[in-house]
C-alpha cells in the first residue's frame, strides 16, 4: 500500500507545521503525516481549520485526529478588569494609564469571543462519545486526501466509525495508545463487531509512545498487541497497513544529556521490523513536555538531526537569544555538521551563524520557533532515508 512511506506525527501548532510547511516538495511526497487538528486563525469548525491543512498538503494524503481542548474565552468583563489592573501596575511605576477601549475595538473583541464560542459548541458536539466520532468520520470524508482517525470510545462505536468510513470511501486510521490501557482494550473488543475494512484505506496506528531508555520492554508490548490483533483479525490483518509510532527526544533539561543523543525510535522499530511487516512513524523529534515545564528558564541550542542520533550544541548561558548564534557556529563547525539534510532547517542555522535572529519572517530569539528548525530536518532526514 504505501511501502517507504514515512508517518510524522504534528500538530497544527505554529511551529510543529511551519516545520512540515517548510519542507521540500520530495520530503512532503515521501510522508503521510498524522496531524492531529487545532484551531486555527478565527475558524470556528473543523471544516474551515482543515482548509490550512489542505493548503500544505497540495493534494497529497493526510491521517487527521482533532485537539478536543476548547478555547479559552475571557468575558467583557474578566478582559475590562484585566486592562484595569495592568493599568494601575504601570501608574504606580510611573508609566502612563493602559486607554479603555474604543467602541470599535469592543466590537472586535465580542466577534472573537463569539467565534471561540462557536469552536467550542463544535468540539462540545465531536466530544458526544455516542454521535460526536461519527459526525467526525462525516466531516473528514468531504475531504478526499484526508483520512480519519477513529475515536475510540466504545467498541460499538468503533465498529460503527469504520463501517461508515467503509460506506463513505475515506478509509479510517485506528490510533491506539498502547500506554493508555482502556484504548487497548476497547479497540481488541471492537474487532469481533467489524464486518470489513475500508479496502486499501485501513491504517493501525500503533503508538508505543516515550521510549527512552525503555526499547526493550516497549519491543515487546508492541509485539504483544500485534499479535493479539492478527489473532483476533485473522485474515483482514494482512489487508491493514500497520504502522508504528514512538518517541524519544528528551522531555527533560537537555544539559543533563551527552551532546550526541541516540534516537531510541529507530532501535524499536529495528526490533519490530524483523518479525512483522510495519511502517515507521515517530514525533519528528518534538519533546511533548508536561505543560508548564521551562518556567524556569531556558538554555539556548542549535541542533543536527543525524541519521539516528541528534547533536545538540548548548550554550550554558541561560535566557540568552545571542546563544543561539554561538551554538550556531559551533555546530557548523564540527565535522558532523557536513553530513547535514540540505533543507530548509539547517538553512536557518547557516543564517543564525552570521548574526540574523530573523529568518523568512520568524525570529529566533527563545527556544520555541527552534523546535521547527529540529523538526523540518528531521522530516527531511526520514523521509529521505
Amino acid at each position: 500500500m504505501v511501502d517507504g512511506m514515512y508517518f510524522p506525527c504534528l500538530s497544527t501548532k505554529a511551529f510543529e507545521f511551519l516545520a512540515y510547511e517548510k519542507s521540500d516538495d520530495s520530503v512532503k511526497d515521501g510522508c503521510i503525516p498524522v496531524v492531529t487538528l487545532t484551531r486555527h486563525g478565527k475558524a470556528e469548525s473543523f471544516q474551515q481549520a482543515a482548509g490550512f491543512l489542505l493548503s500544505a498538503l497540495d493534494g497529497r494524503r493526510a491521517i487527521v485526529d482533532f485537539d478536543p481542548t476548547p478555547v479559552e474565552v475571557t468575558s467583557a468583563a474578566e478582559a475590562e478588569r484585566d486592562r484595569q489592573r495592568r493599568s494601575a501596575a504601570r501608574v504606580q511605576t510611573g508609566g502612563k494609564p493602559i486607554k479603555g477601549r474604543s467602541e470599535k475595538q469592543l466590537a472586535a473583541d465580542q466577534r472573537d469571543r463569539d467565534g471561540k464560542e462557536a469552536f467550542n459548541t463544535h468540539l462540545e458536539i465531536l466530544g458526544d462519545p455516542v454521535k460526536g466520532p461519527t459526525s467526525w468520520i462525516g466531516i473528514i470524508a468531504g475531504f478526499a486526501s484526508l483520512i480519519p482517525t477513529v475515536r475510540l470510545t466504545s467498541p460499538e462505536v468503533v465498529a460503527d466509525q469504520i463501517a461508515l468510513a467503509a460506506n463513505l470511501g475515506c478509509g479510517c486510521a485506528v490510533r491506539v495508545r498502547l500506554k493508555e490501557p482502556a484504548e487497548t482494550a476497547t479497540f481488541l473488543r471492537s474487532l469481533s463487531l467489524i464486518e470489513s475494512w475500508p479496502e486499501g484505506k485501513s491504517f493501525l496506528l500503533v503508538d508505543a509512545g516515550y521510549v527512552r531508555n525503555k526499547v526493550p520492554a516497549n519491543a515487546e508490548a508492541v509485539k504483544d498487541f500485534l499479535s493479539r490483533t492478527k489473532a483476533a483479525m485473522g485474515d483482514p490483518f494482512n489487508r491493514i497497513e500497520v504502522v508504528l509510532l514512538s518517541n524519544s527526544f528528551p522531555k527533560d533539561s537537555l544539559k543533563d544529556y551527552p551532546e550526541v543523543i541516540a534516537m531510541a525510535e529507530v532501535e524499536l522499530y529495528r526490533s519490530i521490523v524483523r518479525q512483522w511487516k510495519i511502517s515507521y512513524g515517530d514525533y519528528m523529534s518534538v519533546a511533548k513536555r508536561p505543560k508548564g515545564s521551562g518556567s524556569n528558564g531556558w538554555y539556548p541550542h542549535v541542533d543536527l538531526v543525524e541519521p539516528e542520533s541528534w547533536r545538540i550544541r548548548l550554550d550554558m548561558t541561560k535566557d540568552d537569544p545571542q546563544g543561539f548564534v554561538r551554538s550556531a557556529i559551533a555546530l557548523i563547525g564540527e565535522a558532523a555538521w557536513q553530513g547535514r539534510e540540505r533543507c530548509w532547517g539547517t538553512n536557518v542555522i547557516e543564517a543564525v551563524r552570521e548574526g540574523k535572529l530573523k529568518v523568512d519572517g520568524t525570529t529566533f530569539t527563545v527556544p520555541g520557533p527552534w523546535l521547527s528548525v529540529r523538526a523540518n530536518q528531521h522530516l527531511a532526514r526520514m523521509a529521505r532515508r
